[in-house]
């Protein structure tokens, strides 16, 4: 399944944020994490990607305090209850090891 449609409703111009989320969701797939809702990409809906108690959502229109509406994603951990929010500006490193930490089984 490509989720190319998904980035492909990021303005063109927008090249680091379809850079980010083409690295997030190619982790998201290499760790196993299976999308919920495909309906939701040709129209750049919000998408949750599931593994076990894990659970990562990735949305155009997250609300950020200051900075508004704007892409990122949201990590979920159900049995450890926590969770964390990155807009997509944040270097896509940095959300990989935050994904990684999901994935405990992970080497």
């Amino acid at each position: 399944m490509t989720l190319q449609p998904w980035i492909e409703c990021l303005p063109s111009r927008d090249v680091r944020r379809r850079s980010f989320f083409t690295h997030i969701f190619n982790r998201l797939d290499e760790l196993g994490f299976k999308l919920q809702n495909p309906d939701a990409i040709d129209g750049g809906y919000r998408l949750e990607f599931r593994n076990g108690d894990a659970h990562v959502v990735a949305d155009h229109y997250m609300a950020f305090p200051v900075m508004g509406e704007t892409p990122g994603v949201a990590l979920h951990e159900d049995g450890e209850e926590w969770d964390c929010t990155f807009t997509a500006r944040v270097p896509v490193n940095i959300v990989i090891s935050a994904i990684d930490t999901l994935n405990p089984d992970e080497e």
